[in-house]
This record gives C-alpha cells, structure tokens and sequence, in this order.
C-alpha cells in the first residue's frame, strides 16, 4: 500500500533542465527573433518601384454595340471569352477604371467594365446569354485605336 503521507510521486515532479539547455534555447530563441525582426524592417524599408505603363488610354467612345479605347501607342491584345463574357487584355496600358452598360438591338443587356489588372487593362462585357466579339484596330493621325463589336449571334468575321 501506498503511504499516506507522501503525496508526490515520482512521476510527477518536473526535472529541472540543465543550465546549458536553457542557455541554449533561450539564445536560439534570441537569433530567430533577431531574423525575423530583420526580414520584416527589409520588407519595409525595401524602395517600391512603381509599375511604369508603356501606353496609356487618351479616349473611351462608347457605340451602340461596342466601345473604343484610343490609345498613344499600339500593344499586344489577348482575348478570352467564355460562357456570357468577352475579355480583352491590352498589355502594360493603364486606364481610368469604369463601367457601363449596352443595349443591343435584340433588347439585350450587357454590362461592360475597363480596369486595371497589374500591367494588364482588362476590358470586359458580361451578359446573360453567350456573347460574341470582335475586334479590329485603326490608327488615326495621334492614335492607335481598338474597336470591338458584341452581339449575341455568332458573325462570320469580315476585313475592315
């Protein structure tokens, strides 16, 4: 039986590390602190450089099926398009963000919205049933111009 008196067993009582353990951890603690300390104040203290934008939207026209973005130089264009949305993506172009909407002669509705994307400009219309797109570029004295087209019947595409 055990004894009544003795009410701490063995397993119970902590055993006290070493001093150079301690030691040890506490100065490992010290250098992690000190490296992450160091990491954010360089995170911090880093200069920011601004994107720089080769090319910049100078008009915004908007058509009855379509807009135009009139821009100071020409730039590389990538489109997608999906189920309802048409996209386009002028590379390294900034623009004014904005948005509005189109009513096609059908009497459908599509929201269209311009803005920015890291150093894309995201141009892009969204309806409720498949949109089609196109687009063609025309230069002007001062411009380099985009024109795109939506409708809701797929068009055979044709020269400009």
């Amino acid at each position: 039986m055990r004894d009544p008196d003795n009410k701490f067993d063995a397993n119970s009582t902590w055993e006290a590390l070493p001093r150079r353990q301690l030691l040890l951890k506490f100065l490992a603690s010290l250098a992690l602190l000190g490296v992450l300390f160091g990491l954010m104040l360089g995170q911090l203290l880093q200069p920011r450089h601004p994107i720089v934008y080769a090319n910049t939207v100078e008009q915004l026209r908007i058509y009855a099926d379509g807009l135009g973005l009139c821009l100071r130089e020409q730039t590389a264009i990538q489109v997608m398009h999906g189920q309802g949305t048409y996209q386009l993506l002028l590379e390294n172009t900034r623009g004014r963000s904005t948005r509005g909407e189109l009513l096609l002669a059908d009497s459908e509705r599509i929201t269209w919205r311009v803005e920015q994307q890291g150093s894309y400009l995201q141009v892009a219309f969204i309806g409720l049933q498949p949109i089609f797109g196109q687009w063609h570029t025309r230069v002007t004295a001062e411009h380099w111009c985009v024109d795109m087209k939506i409708s809701t019947t797929q068009q055979r595409p044709h020269e400009y």
